[in-house]
């Protein structure tokens, strides 16, 4: 059957239910192995109401979080807001001081250059920053992951594959310093519970005791995550 939204299935033997999620105007529906195409199709056509408003209020939510990379524009580093600075300088340069997240560049009112330095700073950072969040807390969980691999995804700010690999979306750089913390102790524990057991969770809240508090910053304010 056919929708009018982006549908992305996934089925894994780590879903012991069915869940829906609404992410950059996708619709991420992850299902036990055994959920059969039928019985999918009759979820989606009981929540399709649901599943359109939800796509309605993230657009416009989109709208309001656009950048359109300007002086004055807030940006998120680490859950602080930062005001966009825009300066023009014979060399180019970002670096935050006090509230401002400064850029200096040659070509000040190109905004595809502007864009694009911005985002190769955040990138850079996230790199710099959650390496060493994720070499600490594999030192401390005595875990190894095979390979650290950053990007940007659709339906996932992190994941541990069986061939140990963890991906992170950079993008989290932007969250608060606990809910990255969170999201790296998430990845890691996978490496020894390939699940959402209850042998997962109790791992996972052994390093981050209130866990469910960045979960649910997570869930408020992924739409803010965007560049």
């Amino acid at each position: 059957m056919k929708y009018d939204f982006d549908l992305l299935i996934k089925r894994t033997h780590r879903k012991k239910t069915l869940s829906i999620i609404i992410r950059d105007q996708k619709v991420i529906l992850s299902a036990p192995k055994y959920v059969s195409d039928q019985e999918i199709n009759k979820i989606l056509e009981s929540k399709f109401a649901w599943i359109q408003k939800k796509l309605t209020i993230e657009k416009e939510d989109f709208k309001l979080n656009k950048k359109y990379y300007t002086s004055g524009e807030i940006f998120l580093y680490l859950g602080k807001e930062y005001y966009l600075d825009i300066k023009k300088n014979t060399k180019s340069d970002i670096y935050i001081s006090h509230n401002k997240l400064i850029i200096e560049t040659t070509n000040f009112d190109d905004n595809n250059l502007v864009k694009n330095e911005i985002r190769s700073w955040y990138m850079k950072k996230a790199k710099e920053r959650i390496e060493l969040i994720h070499k600490h807390y594999e030192i401390i969980m005595n875990l190894k992951s095979n390979k650290l691999i950053f990007g940007e995804y659709k339906s996932k700010w992190g994941s541990c594959n069986i061939k140990k690999v963890i991906s992170y979306d950079w993008r989290i750089i932007m969250s608060p310093i606990t809910v990255i913390n969170y999201i790296v102790v998430h990845e890691i524990s996978h490496l020894l519970h390939p699940n959402h057991s209850k042998y997962f969770w109790s791992l996972v809240e052994k390093y981050i005791k209130d866990y469910k508090e960045p979960r649910k910053w997570l869930r408020l304010n992924s739409k803010k995550l965007i560049l």
